[in-house]
Protein backbone atom coordinates (compact mmCIF):
# COMPACT_ATOMS: atom_id res chain seq x y z
CA UNK A 1 0.00 0.00 0.00
CA UNK A 2 2.84 2.12 -0.61
CA UNK A 3 1.85 5.41 -2.65
CA UNK A 4 3.07 5.48 -5.98
CA UNK A 5 2.70 1.60 -6.30
CA UNK A 6 0.22 1.21 -8.81
CA UNK A 7 -0.89 -2.74 -8.84
CA UNK A 8 1.13 -5.87 -7.97
CA UNK A 9 1.31 -9.14 -10.10
CA UNK A 10 2.38 -12.69 -8.28
CA UNK A 11 3.66 -15.46 -10.39
CA UNK A 12 6.92 -17.09 -10.91
CA UNK A 13 10.79 -15.87 -11.87
CA UNK A 14 13.90 -16.60 -12.35
CA UNK A 15 13.75 -20.34 -13.82
CA UNK A 16 14.30 -21.70 -17.62
CA UNK A 17 11.35 -23.84 -17.74
CA UNK A 18 8.90 -21.82 -20.26
CA UNK A 19 5.05 -21.69 -18.31
CA UNK A 20 5.65 -22.86 -15.64
CA UNK A 21 2.22 -23.20 -13.54
CA UNK A 22 1.89 -23.35 -9.66
CA UNK A 23 1.44 -26.98 -9.66
CA UNK A 24 4.61 -27.72 -11.93
CA UNK A 25 6.73 -24.16 -11.31
CA UNK A 26 9.92 -25.90 -12.62
CA UNK A 27 13.28 -23.68 -11.22
CA UNK A 28 11.36 -20.99 -10.62
CA UNK A 29 10.66 -18.84 -7.43
CA UNK A 30 6.76 -17.59 -6.55
CA UNK A 31 7.52 -13.99 -7.02
CA UNK A 32 5.56 -10.60 -6.42
CA UNK A 33 5.97 -8.34 -9.79
CA UNK A 34 5.61 -4.83 -8.76
CA UNK A 35 4.54 -2.13 -11.22
CA UNK A 36 5.06 1.43 -9.76
CA UNK A 37 5.11 5.20 -10.44
CA UNK A 38 8.82 6.16 -10.56
CA UNK A 39 7.51 9.52 -10.50
CA UNK A 40 5.55 8.90 -6.97
CA UNK A 41 8.17 5.97 -5.25
CA UNK A 42 12.07 4.80 -6.46
CA UNK A 43 13.32 1.79 -7.00
CA UNK A 44 15.22 2.49 -3.93
CA UNK A 45 12.63 2.92 -1.85
CA UNK A 46 10.61 -0.01 -2.78
CA UNK A 47 14.27 -2.50 -2.17
CA UNK A 48 14.47 -0.62 1.35
CA UNK A 49 10.92 -2.02 1.85
CA UNK A 50 11.48 -5.50 0.61
CA UNK A 51 14.96 -5.33 3.28
CA UNK A 52 13.05 -3.96 6.06
CA UNK A 53 10.22 -6.64 5.60
CA UNK A 54 12.43 -9.94 5.27
CA UNK A 55 13.93 -11.44 8.29
CA UNK A 56 17.58 -13.07 8.08
CA UNK A 57 18.67 -15.51 7.37
CA UNK A 58 16.50 -17.46 4.96
CA UNK A 59 19.19 -20.48 4.73
CA UNK A 60 17.25 -24.05 3.67
CA UNK A 61 13.97 -22.68 2.06
CA UNK A 62 12.83 -24.31 -1.11
CA UNK A 63 13.25 -22.96 -4.65
CA UNK A 64 9.67 -22.23 -4.38
CA UNK A 65 9.70 -19.44 -1.59
CA UNK A 66 13.14 -18.43 -2.44
CA UNK A 67 14.23 -14.52 -1.37
CA UNK A 68 15.20 -13.89 -4.73
CA UNK A 69 15.92 -9.90 -5.98
CA UNK A 70 16.39 -8.83 -9.92
CA UNK A 71 17.59 -5.95 -11.32
CA UNK A 72 17.27 -4.71 -14.89
CA UNK A 73 20.33 -3.14 -14.69
CA UNK A 74 23.90 -2.61 -13.41
CA UNK A 75 22.21 0.64 -11.44
CA UNK A 76 19.33 -1.32 -9.92
CA UNK A 77 22.03 -4.25 -8.55
CA UNK A 78 24.14 -1.31 -7.24
CA UNK A 79 21.60 -0.35 -5.19
CA UNK A 80 20.41 -3.52 -4.27
CA UNK A 81 23.63 -4.32 -3.42
CA UNK A 82 24.09 -1.10 -0.91
CA UNK A 83 20.83 -1.66 0.44
CA UNK A 84 21.32 -5.23 1.30
CA UNK A 85 25.35 -3.95 2.94
CA UNK A 86 23.79 -1.76 5.19
CA UNK A 87 20.42 -3.65 6.53
CA UNK A 88 22.77 -6.37 7.23
CA UNK A 89 25.25 -4.05 9.22
CA UNK A 90 21.89 -3.02 11.13
CA UNK A 91 20.67 -5.97 11.93
CA UNK A 92 23.83 -7.48 12.25
CA UNK A 93 23.10 -10.63 10.31
CA UNK A 94 23.55 -11.24 6.42
CA UNK A 95 20.35 -12.22 4.06
CA UNK A 96 20.28 -15.14 2.35
CA UNK A 97 18.57 -13.13 -0.61
CA UNK A 98 19.68 -14.06 -4.19
CA UNK A 99 20.14 -11.01 -6.33
CA UNK A 100 20.14 -12.40 -10.12
CA UNK A 101 19.23 -10.23 -13.15
CA UNK A 102 15.83 -10.39 -14.54
CA UNK A 103 15.07 -12.41 -17.60
CA UNK A 104 11.53 -13.58 -17.29
CA UNK A 105 8.30 -13.04 -15.24
CA UNK A 106 5.08 -15.48 -15.91
CA UNK A 107 2.01 -14.49 -14.08
CA UNK A 108 0.54 -16.92 -12.03
CA UNK A 109 -3.10 -17.95 -12.23
CA UNK A 110 -6.12 -16.05 -11.46
CA UNK A 111 -7.04 -17.71 -8.14
CA UNK A 112 -3.18 -16.86 -6.83
CA UNK A 113 -4.12 -13.04 -7.80
CA UNK A 114 -5.18 -10.81 -5.66
CA UNK A 115 -5.73 -14.01 -3.11
CA UNK A 116 -6.64 -13.06 0.44
CA UNK A 117 -9.26 -10.46 -1.24
CA UNK A 118 -10.79 -13.02 -3.17
CA UNK A 119 -11.24 -15.23 0.18
CA UNK A 120 -13.59 -12.88 1.28
CA UNK A 121 -16.95 -12.92 -1.30
CA UNK A 122 -18.30 -10.07 -0.11
CA UNK A 123 -15.55 -7.95 -0.98
CA UNK A 124 -14.71 -9.64 -4.53
CA UNK A 125 -18.19 -9.45 -5.79
CA UNK A 126 -18.33 -5.90 -4.55
CA UNK A 127 -15.82 -5.37 -7.21
CA UNK A 128 -16.63 -7.72 -10.13
CA UNK A 129 -19.47 -5.11 -10.34
CA UNK A 130 -16.74 -2.35 -11.31
CA UNK A 131 -13.92 -4.82 -12.72
CA UNK A 132 -15.43 -7.16 -15.27
CA UNK A 133 -12.38 -9.11 -16.19
CA UNK A 134 -9.53 -10.78 -13.85
CA UNK A 135 -7.06 -9.11 -15.52
CA UNK A 136 -8.73 -5.49 -14.65
CA UNK A 137 -8.74 -6.71 -11.05
CA UNK A 138 -5.32 -7.89 -10.75
CA UNK A 139 -3.93 -4.51 -12.41
CA UNK A 140 -6.53 -1.96 -10.25
CA UNK A 141 -5.15 -0.32 -6.96
CA UNK A 142 -8.22 0.06 -4.64
CA UNK A 143 -8.59 -4.00 -5.17
CA UNK A 144 -4.69 -4.27 -4.20
CA UNK A 145 -5.58 -2.23 -0.90
CA UNK A 146 -8.29 -4.32 0.24
CA UNK A 147 -6.21 -7.32 -0.11
CA UNK A 148 -3.42 -5.87 1.89
CA UNK A 149 -6.47 -5.43 4.56
CA UNK A 150 -7.20 -8.29 4.56
CA UNK A 151 -4.16 -9.94 4.64
CA UNK A 152 -3.50 -7.68 7.88
CA UNK A 153 -1.68 -4.78 6.66
CA UNK A 154 -2.31 -1.17 6.96
CA UNK A 155 -4.62 -0.05 10.55
CA UNK A 156 -8.41 1.83 11.03
CA UNK A 157 -6.35 5.13 10.69
CA UNK A 158 -5.09 4.25 6.95
CA UNK A 159 -8.55 2.98 5.87
CA UNK A 160 -10.67 5.93 7.02
CA UNK A 161 -8.40 7.95 4.57
CA UNK A 162 -9.51 5.92 1.84
CA UNK A 163 -12.51 3.72 2.12
CA UNK A 164 -15.47 5.80 0.32
CA UNK A 165 -12.31 6.08 -3.07
CA UNK A 166 -12.28 1.61 -2.83
CA UNK A 167 -15.46 1.48 -4.41
CA UNK A 168 -17.21 -0.72 -2.11
CA UNK A 169 -21.04 -1.19 -1.21
CA UNK A 170 -21.96 0.04 2.49
CA UNK A 171 -22.32 -3.12 3.64
CA UNK A 172 -18.76 -3.93 1.63
CA UNK A 173 -17.06 -1.30 3.55
CA UNK A 174 -18.97 -2.66 7.21
CA UNK A 175 -16.88 -5.80 6.34
CA UNK A 176 -13.45 -4.17 5.71
CA UNK A 177 -13.71 -2.12 8.77
CA UNK A 178 -14.49 -4.95 10.73
CA UNK A 179 -11.67 -6.96 9.60
CA UNK A 180 -9.25 -3.98 10.10
CA UNK A 181 -10.59 -2.90 13.61
CA UNK A 182 -9.83 -6.87 14.44
CA UNK A 183 -5.95 -6.90 12.96
CA UNK A 184 -5.74 -3.40 15.01
CA UNK A 185 -6.73 -5.13 18.22
CA UNK A 186 -4.49 -7.92 18.00
CA UNK A 187 -2.18 -5.38 17.14
CA UNK A 188 -2.70 -3.57 20.18
CA UNK A 189 -3.32 -0.52 18.32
Amino acid sequence: MKEGVKYTEVGYAGGDMPDPEYKNMGDHTEKVQIHYDPDIVSYEELVEMFFDTQTCPHLNQSNQYRSILFYEDENEKDIILRIMEKKEKDKGEKFDTDIRPFKNFYPAEDYHQKYYFKRIRKLYHDMKEIYISEKELTMSTAVGHINGYVHGHGNNEMLKEEIHELGLTEEGKELLESFVKEFDKRKGL
